[in-house]
């Protein structure tokens, strides 16, 4: 098998990663494995069950842009998972995260625990789902995402703004053509101009989620699963409240989710109410910031992609549509 190796891993292949290894003290016999379940630009999901474990596994190969193995990924989330781990054996009432079984570095795979259910983007974007069902999904969400939060939460101070305003002029080069779109340019302006005023804010501070979004929160009999946790360290809870807003933006332009751009005002009011945002005026400014920012980001790392006449097109008018929507409200939030 090539470095270069993700179309073509098949289940055959991991088997044959698969022979001979533990969890644990647990070996891995008589194996079933399908997949991959998932396909995504940074992994490949496949599902493995045993006699040990009849459940199943989740085994998820991290993969760069160039679909090579992603080791710093796979690390970085098996200690992501690893310290939850920690947080949630000394905390009083821990929400539920995946379970970390193992890692295969040399793979760069992670091992999890299979979790069966909905995802909440699944529920918020059907057809068939109700407006009063979306809420209270929407509002489960956030209160999913306080009890994250709470069990590693620290003391208030402002988001670092100047530090991420660093981060977009060190990944910009990679895109030049953004350099001379209009509303990029707007977008970046009014970040630099009211950065000063939003670093003076302070905002409460907590274990970062890193990827939280609607697709990474299962639902299950048991309740909400968090999925794909992405980072190890501390930051800004403003930031995983607006990375969720902005990927049901994005969401909600799919043809199969058109509903969830009709409703994504009351669905966004429903999720910052269960995290109980409402309680907190001062932070829509920071709110609004962090959201254009990582808009910003995600516009950069799409435009870095290999090229693709069709989907640059239409992502660029997404994206400047959404962009342009996110500069008015954070100039309405800080004039």
């Amino acid at each position: 098998m090539t470095t270069q190796f993700a179309a073509e891993l098949s289940p055959d292949d991991v088997l044959r990663i698969l022979a001979g290894r533990r969890i644990g003290e647990v070996p891995l016999e008589d194996c079933r494995v399908v997949g991959p379940v998932r396909v995504g630009p940074a992994s490949r999901l496949f599902r493995c069950t045993s006699t040990e474990f009849p459940d199943g596994i989740a085994l998820k190969f991290c993969l760069t842009s160039d679909g090579r193995r992603d080791f710093e990924t796979a690390e970085r989330q098996a200690a992501a998972l690893e310290r939850i781990a920690g947080l949630a054996s000394r905390s009083a009432a821990p929400v539920r995260v995946v379970r970390a079984l193992g890692l295969i570095e040399e793979q760069a795979c992670l091992m999890m625990e299979w979790v069966d259910g909905r995802s909440v983007a699944s529920v918020l974007g059907g057809a068939m789902t109700g407006e009063a069902e979306v809420k209270a999904w929407a509002n489960e969400a956030g209160r999913w995402l306080h009890g994250f939060h709470a069990m590693h939460r620290l003391a208030d101070r402002p988001m670092s703004c100047a530090v991420m305003l660093a981060n977009l002029a060190l990944h910009g080069p990679a895109a030049p053509a953004l350099q001379s779109n209009r509303s990029f340019a707007q977008a970046h302006a009014a970040l630099e101009r009211t950065a000063a005023r939003i670093a003076a804010i302070a905002v409460p501070f907590a274990h970062h989620h890193g990827d939280f979004k609607a697709e990474n929160l299962m639902v299950t009999k048991d309740g909400l699963v968090g999925l794909d946790i992405a980072a190890y360290w501390d930051d800004a809870v403003t930031l995983d409240l607006a990375k969720f807003i902005r990927d049901l933006i994005f969401h909600s332009w799919r043809p199969t989710a058109w509903l969830l751009g009709r409703r994504h005002d009351a669905v966004a009011a429903a999720f910052l109410d269960g995290y109980g945002f409402a309680g907190a005026p001062l932070w829509r400014g920071p709110l609004q910031w962090a959201e254009l920012h990582g808009l910003l980001r995600f516009w950069i790392e799409h435009v870095s992609a290999p090229p693709n006449p069709i989907r640059d097109s239409y992502e660029r008018y997404r994206f400047e549509q959404c962009v342009a929507a996110a500069t008015e409200a954070l100039t309405a939030a800080t004039g």
